[in-house]
């Protein structure tokens, strides 16, 4: 019964990571690129940082996401003016906000004036997760940050149907979880352009 399940499972993630993520990674010129008949796609930057035990931090900022994403822009040689989408880690409702903010997306305090005006939509000046987010689905976990690679990815080579993002050429993916006493245990920035 167990084997079973576990074949079904099994036999599923082959299938996705055989699927339209199928790839050959190579290094060129310093930087991992994935090569597939749909197009090229760059990792501009690949981010790990982790969380400490730090009692005194300040929680109201989360500064192990602050650190994750400057060393991502600086690896990938861009700022956030250069993203054309963003999928970051929305597992609750308020999430989303305090991550575009926190990453230096949108400067702080800002981002509700530009889901008023739009300007996080499909179309606007940066859009975030157009894919819906975690909370549409579900919040899968173990395959939150691929969930969002692939759909930058998507993205980027335009395949991503009616949710394409028009003229994007950078995305950018945040992924968070675990707790170290107050901090965060893990977070991963990826930032992918063609």
């Amino acid at each position: 019964m167990i084997r079973e399940f576990l074949q079904k499972i099994e036999g599923w993630s082959a299938t996705v990571i055989r699927g339209p993520l199928s790839t050959q990674a190579f290094r060129s010129n310093g930087k991992i690129n994935f090569q597939s008949p749909y197009g090229l796609v760059w990792i501009a930057a690949s981010v790990l940082t982790t969380g400490c035990y730090d009692l005194d931090r300040e929680i109201a900022k989360n500064q192990l996401e602050e650190r994750a994403d400057k060393q991502a822009f600086e690896m990938a040689g861009i700022g956030p003016d250069d993203l054309g989408l963003a999928e970051v880690h929305d597992c609750f409702t308020i999430a989303e906000f305090m991550r575009v903010e926190g990453l230096g997306l949108v400067p702080e305090g800002e981002y509700g004036k530009w889901m008023d005006e739009g300007w996080s939509e499909i179309g606007g000046k940066l859009t975030v997760n157009p894919s819906g987010g975690l909370l549409a689905k579900g919040h899968p976990m173990g395959a939150t940050g691929v969930a969002q690679v692939a759909e930058v990815v998507w993205h980027l080579r335009n395949e991503a149907g009616e949710r394409h993002v028009p003229k994007a050429k950078v995305g950018l993916t945040h992924c968070s979880g675990g707790g170290i006493a107050s901090d965060t245990a893990a977070c991963c920035v990826h930032i992918l352009k063609i």
